[in-house]
């Protein structure tokens, strides 16, 4: 069994962990009911003040449990923020056919106008109204859904905030009203999708198309990723695809990676904790979350100051660490780091002293801070 093969098994295996639940709402809109299938972050029973972005899926008797599987596994390395997932449910009576069919002049039909409202008007108020959510919202279908989903570009304020389309059966002119539509669009967007030539002739033609008008698009709201999959078929695309969509929706949510890193260091204008923060107001304005900056990430700051920075970034990293984690050991950490830049190692070592008093938070432990501490005492010992 192949690498990969272990890795779709270990996603799958993932998903199993978190609880689906289903539920059935009675629409007005389509004039009967649809099931709908959540699925909640793993926080979400015991930080009861957390809110989250939603992934609203299209097919979602079958595309829930590839997302959950990915989701999960970038949890487990806060690679990716924890979100609801929404599978509604469109497999029964030819439903995905008929919630996305398209007329003769590529507008929705009556039918297929009705399960744009259902989830607009219907499953979305739902959600919001039950569950702990933000802002942010994307969507996910696939072929024929995939290219519905689209539909929603049209407005002029989109409600979706991320668009991901797996090989899709786009309606008559899509691939030109997509692109004038995102020239003009007001707001950050982010598109995804994905085709191969050993894809279905209609569907692969149609996408490249679309690939290259978007790749004319100019607008700075707009972030666009294509993926070509060669040899690969119209359904094992699917969950080959599905973490390259969500990191490409998600891109910039990671901690500091090592590009990152390297550009700050190369830099000769130094604003280390300009970027630090900048990133961060970043994350929480376009997810929609109120994300506390990474412990990780407070130490590439700090190790960039130590060599290439000033005093000062220091110690304003160390009051930002006061107030993001207050009452632990870290701002303790980042005021002897201060203090040993200024070569003062007396105050440094009381820096770790009180610290080590404080409260343990990642690798910041009595342990460490004691070795912290002897190390501190040699520096002194050999000025």
């Amino acid at each position: 069994m192949t690498k990969k093969y272990f890795l779709l098994l270990f996603l799958f295996s993932l998903s199993s962990i978190a609880q689906k639940k289903t539920e059935t709402l009675d629409s007005n809109k389509l004039g009967k009911s649809r099931q709908i299938s959540i699925i909640l972050p793993p926080s979400y029973e015991f930080e009861s003040d957390k809110k989250y972005p939603v992934i609203y899926l299209l097919d979602g008797e079958y595309l829930l449990d590839p997302f959950n599987g990915s989701l999960q596994y970038g949890y487990y390395f806060d690679d990716l923020p924890e979100v609801i997932l929404v599978g509604i449910h469109q497999g029964k009576n030819n439903d995905r056919m008929i919630d996305s069919k398209g007329d003769e002049d590529g507008l929705p039909t009556e039918k297929s106008g009705a399960f744009y409202e259902f989830i607009a008007s219907e499953v979305i108020p739902y959600i919001n109204d039950n569950y702990r959510t933000v802002s942010f919202k994307a969507i996910a279908g696939h072929d024929v859904t995939a290219g519905f989903l689209n539909f929603f570009l049209y407005k002029d304020n989109p409600i979706f905030d991320a668009y991901i389309s797996f090989c899709p059966d786009l309606a008559y002119d899509m691939e030109n009203r997509i692109e004038d539509r995102m020239k003009m669009m007001p707001k950050p967007i982010s598109y995804f999708q994905v085709s191969s030539p050993t894809d279905e002739k209609s569907i692969y033609e149609k996408v490249k198309l679309l690939d290259e008008n978007l790749k004319t698009v100019l607008n700075k709201n707009v972030s666009y990723k294509y993926l070509q999959l060669d040899g690969f078929s119209h359904y094992s695309m699917v969950p080959v695809a599905v973490p390259q969509a969500l990191y490409h929706v998600f891109k910039g949510y990671q901690p500091i990676n090592k590009q990152e890193y390297k550009e700050l260091q190369d830099s000769s204008t130094g604003g280390f904790l300009d970027f630090l923060t900048e990133k961060y107001k970043k994350i929480n304005a376009l997810y929609g979350v109120d994300m506390k900056i990474r412990l990780i990430d407070f130490m590439a700051i700090q190790n960039l100051i130590m060599k290439n920075g000033t005093t000062d970034e220091l110690r304003n990293l160390e009051k930002l660490a006061s107030k993001e984690y207050p009452k632990t050991m870290l701002p303790f950490f980042i005021e002897a780091s201060y203090h040993e830049k200024e070569g003062d190692f007396d105050k440094a070592i009381k820096a770790v002293e009180k610290g080590y008093v404080s409260k343990d938070i990642g690798m910041f432990t009595k342990g460490f801070m004691l070795e912290k501490l002897e190390d501190l005492k040699r520096k002194r010992a050999g000025q």
